[in-house]
């Protein structure tokens, strides 16, 4: 299990950054850093795969605690979050989407993508986002 990033050139605008991940860069378990390697969410993604694959889209989130009245000095500490302890947890409430074989799934300006978890994975597969 995996973080996969794979920067694009920062020269590029930042409308015109695409990126392709196969199945020699990441497998089984990996988490595709969408947004580390374009330096924006992707609006558009097609995944093609050879064998039936599954993914989650946008599940790595950081968690951040609540101030303690000792560390505040306020009557409401619970308002205020401790940015200094984020905690990076994987959400697995999200959908999981199966890709059958030989199929195609694309996304085209349906929700930000920030990260792809590869579920599972039978045989080859890209993934281009954009």
């Amino acid at each position: 299990m995996a973080d996969i990033i794979k920067k694009v050139d920062r020269g590029v605008p930042t409308l015109q950054r695409t990126q392709n991940f196969t199945n020699t860069d990441a497998s089984a378990g990996d988490i595709l850093k969408v947004q580390e390697s374009l330096g924006r969410t992707a609006k558009h993604v097609v995944i093609e795969a050879t064998g039936a694959m599954t993914v989650r889209f946008n599940l790595v989130r950081t968690i951040y605690p609540n101030r303690t009245k000792e560390e505040y000095d306020c009557l409401y500490p619970e308002t205020y979050k401790n940015l200094a302890l984020g905690q990076t947890v994987e959400d697995t409430t999200g959908a999981l989407v199966s890709i059958g074989a030989g199929e195609s799934f694309e996304l085209d300006n349906d929700l930000p993508v920030k990260d792809i978890k590869i579920v599972t994975a039978a045989g080859a597969f890209d993934i281009f986002v954009c």
